[in-house]
């Protein structure tokens, strides 16, 4: 039971189902006809032992509703009239939606157009509600799905989405319990794990992680994403042993095997090389000259988490092998695609010559690739302040290259591209 106290309005709400004479809106507004005295609103022994009594109320806000519920403007209903308004439809409020295009009425194009009319437009026609269907649902109006069907998959697939986000969080916390063992290979388990949902910035917060055996302090998370926070304190994990970098490289290639935003990535490509790219010693020609065939046996044969690097190759150069692996995979890299900004890349090789030499002959057997991969280190070059940095080392490297490859280098880098401060030290 419900009993007013006071003067206003009160707003009686129906059910949009509710078919009822009389009850079309689905916002009533009654006007209390009496005005009630102050005194007389204290409510009666009787009446405090109803369920609900109202002991005050205030003139109704309107909210957001169809025209055809306007409790300002009367609506006048009609099967499908679209020449003309029918009697005062077109008037609006200033919460009047547009039941067809499901967008305030003011902004509506088609609000009064003759022949289209969408002001006559009402839930209770099989015309409008065609074509609100048609409207809202494009081409899934084939599958004969309502509006309700529709929105019950959508919940369906929210749900399915976040199930799957809390899976991708399994590593983490694995990671959090100091459990590395476990966390590394679960991320890359499968063709559909975690790790072939990562962003670049994912993939280079479990790097650190696995590295550092650091973790951010966080808030308690929910998503992925929510676990790269720039701003976030880094701090030792209990009981957590970081990766050594034959582990850490077998991590990465596995991930950029699974996750093309991963692999394209130059920034990713960056931070490996920075783990494997401390100075060392130039290794024998002839290792250098095996590896080609070991690193490409490796990188081919290379399946879900099992990655197996020959201890042959290893154990004689552990710390070269490693770099030239990834030097490898990068080179691959180069002939899928241009790589930019390709600078920051070749920086991690100043300490390690030797191995940039490497890369340029495996790709001088793709002429194409080559020059393009030239010319884009020319125009960076040129584009950058920091280009100056570079060149000594770059020019460094052109007369131990093949003759095509160092006259290729020689000629780009040589060019008009190369700003002229740049040119004064090539000409040195």
């Amino acid at each position: 039971m419900c009993t007013a106290a006071d003067s206003g309005e009160i707003i009686i709400l129906s059910s949009d189902d509710d078919d009822d004479e009389g009850k079309d809106m689905s916002c009533l507004i009654v006007e209390v006809e009496e005005e009630v005295k102050k005194k007389d609103c204290q409510p009666s022994p009787s009446l405090l032992e109803e369920d609900l009594v109202v002991t005050f109320s205030r003139h109704a806000d309107v909210l957001p509703h169809a025209r055809f519920d306007c409790p300002i403007h009367p609506f006048t209903p009609a099967e499908m009239e679209t020449r003309a308004p029918a009697d005062s439809n077109q008037l609006i409020c200033d919460q009047c939606f547009c039941y067809i295009c499901d967008e305030l009425a003011s902004l509506c194009k088609m609000w009064s157009v003759s022949g289209i009319c969408h002001c006559n437009s009402h839930k209770r026609s099989t015309f409008w509600s065609n074509l609100r269907n048609q409207k809202l649902l494009g081409g899934l109006t084939a599958f004969n799905l309502t509006l309700s069907e529709i929105d019950s998959h959508l919940r369906l697939a929210e749900l399915m989405v976040m199930f799957q986000q809390i899976q991708d969080l399994i590593p983490y916390f694995m990671c959090m319990a100091g459990n590395f063992s476990l966390a590394f290979p679960s991320l890359s388990s499968s063709v559909n794990g975690p790790a072939s949902r990562f962003t670049p910035e994912l993939f280079l917060f479990y790097l650190r992680v696995f590295e550092t055996a650091t973790a951010p302090k966080l808030t308690p998370v929910s998503k992925p994403e929510q676990l790269c926070c720039p701003g976030a304190v880094w701090e030792s994990i209990k009981d957590a042993v970081p990766l050594k970098r034959p582990e850490l490289v077998k991590f990465a290639l596995r991930v950029q095997r699974c996750c093309s935003a991963v692999y394209v990535d130059s920034q990713c490509w960056t931070s490996l090389l920075t783990i494997v790219s401390k100075p060392m010693p130039m290794p024998s020609l002839q290792f250098l000259q095996e590896s080609r065939d070991v690193v490409h046996r490796i990188l081919l044969e290379q399946k879900g988490t099992n990655m197996q690097i020959p201890r042959s190759f290893h154990e004689v150069y552990p710390d070269q092998s490693l770099l030239l692996l990834v030097t490898g995979a990068l080179s691959q890299r180069i002939l899928y695609s241009v790589v930019h900004p390709v600078l920051p890349v070749l920086n991690t090789f100043k300490e390690n010559g030797w191995a940039f030499k490497w890369l340029c002959d495996s790709l001088s057997s793709n002429e194409e690739h080559l020059k393009s991969f030239i010319q884009g280190i020319a125009l960076e070059l040129g584009n950058t302040a920091d280009g100056d940095n570079l060149l000594p080392f770059l020019r460094s490297i052109i007369p131990t290259l093949s003759s095509g490859t160092s006259s290729s280098l020689a000629v780009n880098l040589d060019s008009s591209q190369v700003n002229p401060s740049s040119q004064s030290l090539l000409a040195s």
